[in-house]
């Protein structure tokens, strides 16, 4: 799974869904150690989250599917 907080292209963080040049996002990145994005990182909607025991999976309403190496697909731009 990739880490959407280190990709350099992001504008928004992946836990609040805040811009991320605008503030601070320690707290954002310790927490997402342990748990699944909520926001989409290139668009900002909240994602479709599953957790089971073993992994999660998180994807975006636009089909922005963020455990298959953060790129783009499916049939609606990520916008």
């Amino acid at each position: 799974m990739t880490d959407p907080q280190d990709h350099p292209v992001a504008p928004y963080c992946d836990r609040c869904g805040e811009p991320t040049a605008t503030s601070d996002h320690t707290t954002c990145r310790a927490a997402r150690e342990l748990e699944p994005p909520r926001y989409c990182p290139h668009c900002r909607r909240r994602m479709i989250v599953q957790v089971s025991p073993l992994a999660w999976t998180a994807h975006c309403t636009c089909s922005f599917n963020l455990d298959q190496g953060c790129s783009p697909g499916g049939s609606q731009p990520c916008s």
